[in-house]
């Protein structure tokens, strides 16, 4: 079984840096998913729109839980 590292600010490739950086400064922390994802910055950068365009579209509370 191969192992994924999970990255942090200081150690993920430049393009994931400030998405990585920015997360942790609204949230105070980084999910190990993101830290995974941020070997591949333009993966990275695909979930977090996804998620964000999902946070933003006309589904209720309970609809987005």
């Amino acid at each position: 079984m191969s192992s994924f590292k999970i990255h942090n600010v200081d150690s993920a490739p430049e393009g994931s840096k400030e998405i990585l950086a920015n997360y942790k400064k609204r949230n105070g922390m980084i999910p190990n998913l993101f830290g995974v994802l941020a070997e591949a910055p333009d993966l990275l950068e695909a979930y977090v729109s996804l998620h964000q365009w999902f946070q933003s579209s006309s589904l209720n509370a309970e609809e987005l839980t």
